[in-house]
């Protein structure tokens, strides 16, 4: 699939024209934009996303949830083949989520890393 890029929050242009991706890259800007995204929050479709106010919002965060959560995400993505590998580390002090991910998908491999606060 091709995809517009987004950096940011803004739409890239080069030379008068948007930037467009393709590939891993084209996955992993779709799942990272797909990890940061409160489900409920897209007009379009409410069911996508990740409950980020209910979690944020228990005294206690769970790993696990969180953990089923992003993996969930992940493997919904039509050209993710495998979840290679994936880290939830927590800093409870600051409140701070940081997800890396590596997953296969019908590209090669692809990840990144994704910081929740």
């Amino acid at each position: 699939m091709k995809t517009l890029q987004i950096l940011e929050g803004d739409l890239v242009i080069d030379s008068g024209s948007p930037v467009l991706l393709m590939g891993n890259e084209a996955v992993r800007q779709r799942l990272m934009n797909a990890l940061r995204l409160d489900k409920g929050s897209w007009y379009f479709n409410p069911d996508r996303g990740i409950p980020w106010f209910e979690i944020y919002n228990k005294k206690s965060v769970s790993e696990r949830l969180i953990r089923s959560n992003v993996e969930r995400i992940l493997k919904a993505d039509s050209e993710v083949t495998n979840v290679v590998s994936l880290e939830v580390t927590f800093n409870k002090s600051l409140r701070k989520i940081e997800i890396s991910f590596e997953v296969e998908t019908k590209y090669g491999t692809t990840g990144g890393t994704v910081c929740m606060a």
